[in-house]
Protein backbone atom coordinates (compact mmCIF):
# COMPACT_ATOMS: atom_id res chain seq x y z
CA UNK A 1 0.00 0.00 0.00
CA UNK A 2 1.22 3.11 -0.62
CA UNK A 3 0.03 7.21 0.00
CA UNK A 4 1.85 10.31 -1.22
CA UNK A 5 0.72 13.61 0.51
CA UNK A 6 1.73 15.98 2.83
CA UNK A 7 1.52 14.77 6.13
CA UNK A 8 0.06 16.92 9.04
CA UNK A 9 2.81 17.93 11.75
CA UNK A 10 5.17 16.09 9.53
CA UNK A 11 5.13 12.71 12.09
CA UNK A 12 3.45 9.49 10.83
CA UNK A 13 2.57 6.84 13.19
CA UNK A 14 2.56 2.70 13.14
CA UNK A 15 0.59 1.00 15.68
CA UNK A 16 -2.18 -1.44 16.11
CA UNK A 17 -4.95 0.97 16.55
CA UNK A 18 -6.99 -1.57 18.84
CA UNK A 19 -4.48 -1.81 21.86
CA UNK A 20 -5.97 -0.99 24.80
CA UNK A 21 -2.30 -0.71 25.86
CA UNK A 22 -1.56 2.00 23.37
CA UNK A 23 1.29 4.40 24.67
CA UNK A 24 2.39 7.03 21.94
CA UNK A 25 6.52 7.69 22.36
CA UNK A 26 6.74 11.25 23.25
CA UNK A 27 7.98 13.40 20.00
CA UNK A 28 11.04 15.33 20.86
CA UNK A 29 12.61 15.96 17.16
CA UNK A 30 15.87 14.96 18.18
CA UNK A 31 15.98 11.97 16.37
CA UNK A 32 14.21 10.82 13.30
CA UNK A 33 11.88 8.29 15.09
CA UNK A 34 10.72 7.50 18.45
CA UNK A 35 9.44 3.91 19.46
CA UNK A 36 8.11 1.90 22.32
CA UNK A 37 7.26 -1.68 22.64
CA UNK A 38 3.71 -0.39 21.07
CA UNK A 39 4.17 2.39 18.36
CA UNK A 40 7.21 3.92 16.33
CA UNK A 41 6.65 7.49 14.89
CA UNK A 42 9.28 8.80 12.07
CA UNK A 43 9.14 12.18 11.19
CA UNK A 44 8.97 13.75 7.72
CA UNK A 45 9.39 16.20 5.02
CA UNK A 46 7.35 19.39 6.51
CA UNK A 47 4.15 19.61 5.69
CA UNK A 48 4.45 22.75 3.82
CA UNK A 49 7.24 21.46 1.76
CA UNK A 50 5.21 19.17 0.43
CA UNK A 51 4.19 15.34 -0.09
CA UNK A 52 5.49 12.47 1.71
CA UNK A 53 5.12 8.88 0.14
CA UNK A 54 4.33 6.48 2.95
CA UNK A 55 4.30 2.78 2.03
CA UNK A 56 3.51 -0.05 4.12
CA UNK A 57 4.11 -3.69 3.18
CA UNK A 58 2.84 -7.46 4.85
CA UNK A 59 5.60 -9.35 4.26
CA UNK A 60 8.79 -7.45 4.32
CA UNK A 61 9.62 -5.90 0.66
CA UNK A 62 11.99 -7.73 -0.97
CA UNK A 63 13.06 -4.58 -3.26
CA UNK A 64 13.76 -0.97 -2.10
CA UNK A 65 15.18 1.69 -4.10
CA UNK A 66 18.73 2.51 -3.68
CA UNK A 67 18.29 5.17 -1.94
CA UNK A 68 16.65 3.67 1.06
CA UNK A 69 18.57 3.74 4.35
CA UNK A 70 17.17 1.35 7.60
CA UNK A 71 15.99 3.35 10.31
CA UNK A 72 14.34 1.55 12.66
CA UNK A 73 14.16 -2.31 13.59
CA UNK A 74 12.03 -3.87 16.24
CA UNK A 75 8.85 -4.86 17.26
CA UNK A 76 5.92 -4.01 18.45
CA UNK A 77 2.74 -5.10 20.14
CA UNK A 78 -0.23 -6.35 17.75
CA UNK A 79 -2.74 -7.87 20.23
CA UNK A 80 -5.45 -7.49 17.94
CA UNK A 81 -3.02 -8.38 15.02
CA UNK A 82 -4.06 -5.13 12.79
CA UNK A 83 -1.22 -2.52 12.50
CA UNK A 84 -2.28 0.89 11.22
CA UNK A 85 -0.52 3.93 9.74
CA UNK A 86 -2.02 7.20 10.94
CA UNK A 87 -1.16 10.74 10.75
CA UNK A 88 -2.50 13.05 13.57
CA UNK A 89 -4.95 14.25 11.53
CA UNK A 90 -5.91 10.81 9.93
CA UNK A 91 -6.68 7.47 11.45
CA UNK A 92 -6.41 4.45 9.51
CA UNK A 93 -4.33 6.04 6.22
CA UNK A 94 -3.38 2.29 5.44
CA UNK A 95 -4.04 -0.71 7.49
CA UNK A 96 -3.13 -4.45 7.42
CA UNK A 97 -3.69 -7.64 9.57
CA UNK A 98 -0.83 -9.32 10.58
CA UNK A 99 -0.44 -13.40 11.86
CA UNK A 100 0.82 -12.54 15.56
CA UNK A 101 0.52 -10.48 18.99
CA UNK A 102 3.82 -8.98 18.55
CA UNK A 103 5.11 -7.73 14.97
CA UNK A 104 8.68 -7.25 13.77
CA UNK A 105 9.24 -4.00 12.49
CA UNK A 106 11.35 -2.51 9.83
CA UNK A 107 11.43 1.06 8.63
CA UNK A 108 13.82 2.86 5.63
CA UNK A 109 13.96 6.67 4.87
CA UNK A 110 15.75 7.85 1.72
CA UNK A 111 17.28 10.91 4.05
CA UNK A 112 17.61 10.99 7.92
CA UNK A 113 16.38 14.15 8.26
CA UNK A 114 12.86 15.17 6.87
CA UNK A 115 12.46 12.20 4.73
CA UNK A 116 9.69 13.11 1.65
CA UNK A 117 9.61 8.65 1.37
CA UNK A 118 9.21 6.32 4.02
CA UNK A 119 8.52 2.24 4.39
CA UNK A 120 7.70 0.60 7.02
CA UNK A 121 7.30 -3.43 6.87
CA UNK A 122 6.12 -5.41 8.98
CA UNK A 123 7.67 -9.38 9.60
CA UNK A 124 5.11 -11.92 12.20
Amino acid sequence: MKSSQPVPNSIVFLYNPDNANLDIPEWTGSAPYEANSGCVCVGTLAEIDGATTVELHYPFPTELQADMQLLFEGEIDTPNRQVSINTSQELDMMSVDVGADRSRVKVWANRMVEPDHIVFGLGG
